[in-house]
C-alpha cells in the first residue's frame, strides 16, 4: 500500500506540474494579448486621429459631428476655423438645435439640403412642439424667402427628378410643388408592368393583432399579384418588393405565398 501511495502521489504531482505548466502558458498568452489589444486600440485611435485632421471631406451624423474626439482635433487645438463650409443633408428632418450644431466649429457657409414637404423634426413633446421646437432651420428659412427670386433669397429649387416615371411624378408635382418638379427627359423606365396601379380592396377589413394590424383580404390580393409576377415570362427573373406598414401584416402575406409555393420560393424578411 506504501508503495502504491507513493506512485500515485507523483503521479498526482507530476499532473499538477502540467496543469501548472499550462496555466502558466495561459496566463501568459492572455497577458500578451492585452498588451496587444492595447497597443493596437491606441494605434487605431492614432490612424484615426490623423485620418480625421487631414482630411478634406469628413462625414459625420449630427450628432457625432460633436463628439469628444471631434471636439479635441478642432476646437481645443485649432485658432481658426478648420471647415470651409457645412453641407447638411435631410435638413428639414432635424430641429433648429441640431441645425445648428456644426457651428461650433467656426463653420461660415451653411448649406442646407431638404424638402419642405417631407417629414419634418421628431418633436413628441406637445409643450416643444407649442414653443415651436418642432420646426427645422431649413423650414424657417424658407418660410421667410420669396421663392420667385431664388438667386436674391439665396433659396434654390431643384425642379428636375431622376427616378420617378413621369406618370407617377406628375401627381406630386402638382398637389405639392405648384407643378415645378420635372422628369428628366433622358429618363428610361423599361418593364413589362405599367408605371402604377391603384387597387381598392374593398372587401377587405384591418383588424389588431399584436399591438399591430392585419388585413387578410389586401394580403391575399398582394400575394396573387407576387405569384403573377413569379410565373410571368416577363418579370420571372425580376427582384419583387411589398412594402407594408405593419408587421402583422407583413407576416401574413408572407404566410399566403408560402402556403402557395413553399417549394418554389422562399419570401426574405427583413
Amino acid at each position: 500500500m506504501g508503495l502504491l501511495d507513493e506512485a500515485e502521489k507523483e503521479m498526482h504531482g507530476s499532473r499538477l506540474e502540467e496543469m501548472n505548466d499550462q496555466i502558466e502558458v495561459v496566463q501568459r498568452s492572455y497577458n500578451e494579448s492585452i498588451f496587444q489589444y492595447f497597443n493596437s486600440k491606441k494605434e487605431r485611435l492614432g490612424i484615426r486621429r490623423h485620418l480625421l485632421s487631414h482630411a478634406q471631406i469628413i462625414c459625420s451624423t449630427l450628432n457625432s459631428c460633436r463628439s469628444r474626439e471631434m471636439e479635441e482635433l478642432f476646437l481645443e487645438h485649432q485658432g481658426s476655423s478648420p471647415f470651409l463650409c457645412c453641407i447638411l443633408d435631410e435638413a428639414s428632418q432635424c430641429t433648429e438645435p441640431e441645425a445648428i450644431t456644426p457651428l461650433a466649429f467656426g463653420i461660415t457657409k451653411l448649406i442646407l439640403i431638404g424638402d419642405t414637404k417631407q417629414l419634418p423634426a421628431t418633436v413628441l413633446s406637445k409643450v416643444a412642439q407649442k414653443k415651436g421646437f418642432a420646426q427645422s432651420l431649413f423650414n424657417r428659412f424658407c418660410s421667410t424667402r420669396d421663392l420667385r427670386d431664388e438667386n436674391k433669397d439665396g433659396v434654390i429649387m431643384l425642379t428636375t427628378q431622376y427616378r420617378m416615371a413621369s406618370s407617377i411624378c406628375e401627381w406630386p408635382s402638382r398637389y405639392f410643388y405648384a407643378g415645378k418638379l420635372e422628369t428628366d427627359e433622358h429618363l428610361i423606365r423599361n418593364g413589362p408592368c405599367h408605371e402604377y396601379r391603384v387597387l381598392n380592396v374593398v372587401d377587405g377589413q384591418e383588424l389588431p393583432e399584436e399591438q399591430s394590424f392585419m388585413n387578410q383580404q389586401e394580403a391575399a390580393v398582394v400575394a396573387r399579384i407576387v405569384r403573377l409576377f413569379v410565373v410571368s415570362r416577363l418579370t420571372r427573373w425580376k427582384s419583387i418588393g411589398v412594402i407594408t406598414f405593419y408587421k402583422s401584416q407583413k407576416l401574413c402575406i408572407i404566410d399566403q405565398l408560402k402556403k402557395w409555393a413553399s417549394n418554389q420560393i422562399a419570401p426574405h424578411q427583413q
